[in-house]
């Protein structure tokens, strides 16, 4: 049924396992229903996918969602666009992202940005959403429509967007997770929209089931409520304030606070004629508190943060029944025994496998671990000046990937850059996408003599970004991501168990967290990867059982000081391939 596909392949040839994948996917959605798509990091899902689309749009006059994790990857998915024959695509951006609106702008958090765009709108209050408004001024797009680089109206490229989507019949957009996963934004976007037959495709969607139930648990930091946001705040909203500093001086682990209570306050606050005259903003944000705290089950003070714990919405799988046919792909499922872990509900799963991916070694330290309670300066000072040994001996940049920011301060904290003589780039955690880009093009410049790209697993830079040739080489993935006990990781299991019963998640999302990571330098059949885990924890039998194929047979236990020796030998068996070699790359490429 698929076998016209290749017509709509861009590049002369296929990819080890990419023709097979694309089968795969064609198939996935000609038929109904969820279907779960492993395949490796690296073996061209972009392209492929991309092809496959535009087959089935043109053979069979299917249409998409395509789903992807991150803004960076929207972009990736709009360069690769134009490759491709015949496929109309428009992205659909966030309104952070497009927003020209300077009081909009300004405010920063989503929920402020969006409460504002609404309250301007309802009002008509924004002149660029009025010039939107009228009739016959949506933009006429090209073929691969992003509204960040193609928009040229002196309206609001957001909701002109939003009426080019509606207007101009296209076989796929391209858009990130939280219009799947997020009512607030999804169902104004997707109006209209489900009336069509629509398919979907979720790329790198090995974490989208716990961000989908990470939903049901609203964090709120209490150093926004507790008078950070100004004294008029205080002034007026003293209870709260008084609530907040009398919970923190208690040193209680945790306190239940009637949700009557608390809203009864907020709502005291924001009736106030004066709150109301000067805190427009402030306003915002406690009407999208008082919402949330309406439909909570609970609200829990823990340090540093205030907890609303929602009712029950709806499960994952009633949330995609609405589309025609569903497939998820990601190079990190863990095989059928980790989905079959995840899901509870029959589906497709299939598994493009390669026992040979990359030019690779793969090892595990039996004798250190970041685990909490044998965490310490000594081992932080010792797992620094190995790692500063091995990057002695490395050809191209190294990624370092920690478990938390906490265990990368850690590193830092022990002299971990004056320890190397390379240029260590360290990922933020407040950085925004723009600064983090900036980080990044500057590491892989530096691949010709080589840098060190310190981040978090998980984060900005360990999954969905690409790192060929020089660009990355070895990745180091340093402890396991388990989540500290406390009320948010309760929280999570109890709401899993109430929808699925129990499960071994914590180990199943943190391995998941740690494989991406590990699998950034390797993005091809002949690319390089010293790959080191850096905690014993992944010896665990379980762990192994759902690395990517191409690792597990690979995996040898060594010592933490054994490494440099190690990185020597592999270095030096491969140095030949990299001579004149230019910048960046590899002769493998």
């Amino acid at each position: 049924m698929c076998k016209k596909i290749d017509r709509y392949f861009p590049y002369e040839e296929f990819r080890v396992g990419q023709r097979e994948f694309m089968e795969a996917l064609c198939n996935s959605l000609i038929g109904e229903g969820l279907s779960v798509i492993e395949a490796p990091n690296g073996i061209g899902k972009t392209s492929g996918i991309l092809a496959t689309l535009s087959y089935l749009a043109n053979e069979h006059g299917l249409s998409f969602l395509y789903f992807v994790r991150t803004h960076r990857q929207i972009d990736r998915v709009m360069e690769e666009c134009k490759r491709i024959p015949d496929l109309r695509v428009v992205a659909m951006r966030g309104k952070g992202e497009l927003c020209k609106n300077e009081q909009v702008k300004r405010l920063g958090s989503y929920v402020l940005v969006n409460a504002k765009c609404n309250l301007l709108r309802e009002t008509g209050k924004c002149d660029l959403y009025n010039i939107t408004n009228k009739e016959g001024t949506s933009s006429h797009p090209t073929r691969c429509y992003d509204p960040i680089t193609d928009y040229r109206g002196s309206g609001c490229p957001y909701y002109d967007t939003l009426k080019t989507i509606r207007k101009n019949k296209c076989h796929v957009i391209v858009l990130s997770y939280n219009y799947l996963l997020n009512p607030e934004i999804g169902e104004e976007f997707l109006n209209g929209l489900l009336k069509r037959d629509l398919s979907i495709v979720v790329d790198e969607a090995h974490n989208l089931k716990r961000y989908w139930l990470n939903r049901y648990i609203k964090r709120v930091e209490l150093d926004l409520l507790d008078c950070s946001l100004g004294s008029r705040v205080s002034e007026l909203c003293h209870t709260i304030c008084d609530l907040v500093s009398s919970f923190k001086r208690s040193k209680l682990d945790f306190l239940m606070i009637p949700k009557e209570y608390i809203k009864s306050r907020l709502i005291k606050c924001l009736d106030s004629p004066k709150f109301i005259a000067d805190l427009q903003d402030v306003g915002c944000l406690l009407r999208e508190l008082i919402a949330d705290i309406d439909r909570s089950r609970f609200v829990l003070l823990e340090e540093g943060k205030m907890l609303l714990a929602l009712e029950n919405m709806l499960k994952f799988e009633e949330l995609i029944e609405r589309y025609r046919s569903v497939s998820l792909i990601s190079g990190t499922w863990g095989g059928k025994y980790a989905v079959n872990m995840e899901f509870n509900k029959k589906l497709n799963f299939i598994e493009i496998s390669l026992q040979n991916w990359g030019i690779t070694k793969v090892f595990i330290t039996e004798d250190f671990t970041t685990r909490y309670v044998e965490r310490g300066k000594s081992e932080y000072y010792r797992l620094a000046t190995v790692l500063a040994d091995v990057s002695n001996y490395v050809i191209g940049n190294i990624g370092i990937f920690t478990a938390s920011y906490e265990i990368l301060s850690g590193m830092i904290s022990v002299g971990f850059e004056h320890l190397v003589n390379k240029p260590v780039f360290i990922e933020s955690r407040d950085s925004n996408a723009w600064e983090n880009r900036i980080l990044v093009e500057k590491f892989k410049r530096s691949a010709s003599n080589g840098a060190i790209l310190l981040g978090v697993q998980g984060g900005k830079n360990s999954e969905g970004e690409d790192f060929p040739g020089l660009q990355m080489t070895t990745s180091i993935v340093v402890g396991l991501q388990l989540p500290r006990p406390g009320l948010e990781s309760s929280l999570f299991r109890m709401y899993w168990a109430e929808m699925y019963g129990p499960s071994k998640l914590d180990v199943l999302y943190s391995s998941r967290a740690a494989f991406q990571a590990a699998a950034r330098p390797v993005r091809g059949p002949k690319d390089i990867g010293f790959i080191v885990f850096a905690d014993k924890r992944f010896l665990d039998r379980e762990i192994i059982r759902m690395m990517p194929k191409w690792m597990r047979h690979k995996v040898e236990p060594v010592s933490l000081e054994e490494l440099p020796d190690r990185a020597r030998e592999f270095f030096n068996e491969i140095r030949h391939s990299y001579q004149g070699a230019p910048n960046g790359t590899s002769n493998y490429r």
